[in-house]
């Protein structure tokens, strides 16, 4: 271990878990340069890192710290998140199949509280160290698994299908600005319902685009996440990505595509997502 190494180490000795951002302050050199030296470290073993992120970085801390640094990433959890940590931990191990598919999704992300095993052909999640054994009862089918009532009250989210008036289709006259063609049509959208687009972020030229927009409420505005997809058939996998998106701008989301829901992504929406999901299918 070289100086500026064991320099990093003491800090974090003194300090607890650590950004990069803090490190490089610390060792007066810039970030880019700290963060070289974490990698370093964690690739010797001597440091480790979190897989969950505090901004775009992760927090860097030593193994006798882990601890404190699971404090620090689980005040810092979606609530659903910290349910399903406190769930899994009271219990101690959990098979994946006792979950929902939303926690399955979940726990997946949630390795620095978890650790998987597999036995008997089955998938357990279980708190490192605990003693608890996995139950070794045959798995119920999922169809009819009863949802926990405990750790969910149940919403319903909003399915709407767009209704398309009887007249005949003009073409769109929308300034150029280079969008192709389904980014004009769904700004379009927004423009005949008065809502205000306030950030566009084309993810695939014609077929995928987020948004942020404002939606006068009854009230206020109110500033939403804007999922929109030119596909046939929308599934759960889609629903839960756009979830994790609109999550990071803490907003409610809206979801516009061209196609329809699966029959398990609708059974999804109605079971997972409350009213701060609206999934909405359009012609545009």
């Amino acid at each position: 271990m070289n100086e500026r190494e064991a320099r990093v180490v003491q800090y974090l000795r003194t300090n607890g878990p650590s950004l990069p951002v803090q490190v490089s302050k610390a060792l007066e050199e810039n970030v880019m340069f700290a963060s070289a030296l974490l990698g370093g470290l964690v690739a010797t073993k001597q440091i480790r890192l979190t897989r969950k992120k505090i901004g775009n970085s992760p927090l860097y801390f030593l193994p006798e710290h882990i601890n404190h640094a699971r404090r620090i990433i689980y005040d810092r959890l979606d609530p659903r998140e910290k349910e399903l940590v406190d769930f899994v931990t009271k219990k101690g191990v959990v098979r994946e199949d006792e979950l929902t598919p939303t926690e399955r999704f979940f726990i997946k992300d949630l390795v620095d509280f978890f650790e998987s095993e597999q036995e008997n052909n089955q998938t357990y999640w279980k708190v490192p160290g605990t003693n608890a054994k996995p139950t070794l009862e045959p798995p119920k089918p999922l169809v009819s698994k009863p949802e926990p009532s405990a750790r969910r009250e149940e919403q319903q989210p909003f399915i709407k299908q767009e209704a398309e008036p009887h007249e005949e289709k003009k073409p769109i006259h929308l300034k150029d600005s280079g969008d192709d063609e389904f980014t004009r049509k769904v700004k379009h959208f927004f423009v005949k319902r008065g809502i205000r687009i306030l950030n566009t972020d084309v993810v695939r030229s014609n077929a995928e685009i987020n948004f942020t927009v404002q939606i006068q409420g009854d009230l206020i505005p109110q500033t939403y996440f804007v999922k929109a997809r030119k596909k046939k058939k929308i599934n759960d996998n889609d629903l839960i990505a756009a979830w994790f998106e609109g999550r990071k701008q803490k907003a409610p989301i809206l979801y516009l595509a061209t196609g329809e829901l699966t029959k398990k992504a609708e059974k999804f929406l109605k079971e997972e997502f409350g009213e701060n999901f609206t999934f909405l299918k359009v012609s545009v």
